[in-house]
């Protein structure tokens, strides 16, 4: 991921989240009803599959909806045609790799820009794309400060060090948030929790991997925060955050601006042939050299 911007204002720097956050995340985050309204009426939203709508219409199932599992059901068997009517087990197992990216997403959010996406169930909508994809729609935490109070077009930043106090609170909220997804998923796919667990970790993980080595480069934006991208990897290992301890290895021929870290279970989307084409191996996929 790139995050590098140039000739912007700081002030900016909200725009530039929900840029980010779409660009890299496919997550739309919004602040508020009205900001919804500005966003659905530039045309930005509009799909092959829907028009200007609302929410619950461009994103018609909330996160919490994948706790019924009859609508959980309905969700993982589409995308089990659209990858080729493929086993249960790897729509699971892909399931927790397409969600690992709003995971990733969320603390993306935090650690470059201060600001927390809800992690309630209810505040995240999702969007079935193409191929099994996924595309999110999510809120600002309410229980942290309002991002308009951190940032309007004068003003400054919520200070790092006032951000940095609620990391592992977030963190926590995070996991409980996609634990209690991957449970349900794993109890209807037979799928392994401890791979879907693993899968969402590595994204997790690969995401600070890329932002550390970039950072380090003087055109990186936001600026400021290499020392909080540090930081904040760092606090993913310790005793308060044990949910987030993992061990990958990194693979030897990565460059170190673009880290790559090997996955500990195979994603399996080698098994799948989304419109026909099989996918092959991952480039962090364990099976690659494994004969």
């Amino acid at each position: 991921m790139n995050v590098r911007r140039t000739g912007q204002k700081d002030g900016d720097f909200l725009q530039e989240l929900k840029r980010l956050l779409r660009r890299h995340f496919a997550v739309v985050w919004i602040e508020s009803e009205e900001d919804w309204d500005r966003l659905s009426e530039s045309g930005e939203l509009q799909t092959t599959n829907a028009t200007l709508a609302d929410s619950r219409t461009l994103f018609p199932y909330a996160a919490v909806d994948l706790l019924d599992p009859v609508i959980l059901y309905e969700v993982l068997a589409l995308q089990s045609r659209q990858l080729g009517d493929v086993s249960s087990d790897v729509t699971g197992t892909l399931f927790a790799k397409r969600y690992s990216v709003l995971i990733a997403g969320m603390f993306a959010a935090y650690t470059l820009y201060d600001v927390p996406i809800s992690a309630d169930l209810s505040d995240t909508r999702i969007r079935l794309e193409q191929g099994g994809t996924m595309a999110y729609l999510v809120r600002h935490d309410s229980q942290f400060a309002n991002p308009a109070e951190l940032m309007d077009a004068g003003r400054k930043r919520l200070p790092s060090s006032e951000a940095r106090s609620g990391f592992s609170v977030y963190a926590r909220r995070i996991d409980e948030h996609f634990s209690t997804i991957l449970d349900a998923v794993s109890s209807i796919t037979r799928a392994h929790n401890k791979v879907l667990r693993s899968l969402v970790l590595h994204q997790v993980h690969m995401l600070y991997a890329g932002l550390q080595a970039e950072a380090a480069h003087p055109d990186f934006r936001p600026r400021g925060r290499a020392a909080l991208i540090a930081a904040d990897r760092e606090a993913l290992s310790r005793p308060e955050n044990a949910a987030f301890h993992a061990n990958f290895r990194r693979a030897e021929e990565s460059p170190p601006n673009r880290p790559l870290l090997m996955r500990r279970y195979c994603c399996q989307a080698y098994r799948t042939s989304p419109g026909g084409h099989s996918h092959g191996y991952c480039e962090s996929c364990p099976k690659i050299g494994s004969g």
